[in-house]
């Protein structure tokens, strides 16, 4: 019989124990949410011209294939990779960066698996000899200007990330209803997805 009660016990304790694990929703409130997208949305547009638009200041020209040119840094706020991730990583969340990162500053290469095909992608940014370089070839995307945020509503929370509904004004004065995704990393709140 102290054999069945022990397990038992244990049984319950274990099953308690799972049940207390399970993450809790991240919790944010609907002015929280406001103030935190009226902040990151207008700044992450700078990254979204950086990154996908026409890049840091640069020379400009018809290139074909990969091109290197050096980032005008008179024009430029930014002269290096590590000062780009700094300024990035206060906006954007590092879930999301990491393959941001490696499209902007590493690259890739597959292979098929019948070995016949390569694709290499250059990043878009290099530091060669100590300047920062942009890929002068990159096809830019067509970006969505800079972005108001109007209004909001919450709806969706889970642990990793909160949706949020919002209404927003472009440079124009158009409002555009857009879903954004925010996450809690260091107890800052952080863009988990696009915005352009």
């Amino acid at each position: 019989m102290k054999r069945i009660l022990v397990l038992l016990l244990s049984l319950v304790l274990t099953v308690s124990m799972f049940s207390c694990s399970k993450p809790k929703p991240l919790k944010i409130s609907e002015e929280e949410a406001y103030e935190v997208l009226c902040d990151l949305v207008p700044r992450s547009y700078e990254f979204n011209v950086i990154f996908f638009g026409e890049g840091l200041p640069h020379e400009h020209g018809e290139y074909e294939d990969t091109t290197y040119v050096e980032v005008d840094l008179g024009e430029s706020k930014y002269s290096s990779i590590p000062e780009i991730k700094v300024e990035v990583e206060r906006v954007y969340s590092k879930r999301y960066l990491k393959s941001i990162y490696v499209n902007m500053f590493v690259g890739s290469k597959t292979t098929s698996s019948d070995g016949l095909l390569d694709n290499d992608v250059s990043p878009r940014y290099k530091e060669i000899e100590g300047k920062l370089m942009i890929d002068a070839s990159y096809d830019e995307v067509n970006i969505m200007g800079k972005l108001t945020v109007v209004s909001t509503d919450v709806v969706k929370k889970t642990p990793k990330y909160v949706s949020v509904d919002a209404v927003c004004q472009d440079e124009n004065g158009n409002e555009i209803q857009k879903r954004f995704f925010l996450t809690l990393e260091n107890g800052v709140w952080l863009l988990d997805g696009p915005t352009y």
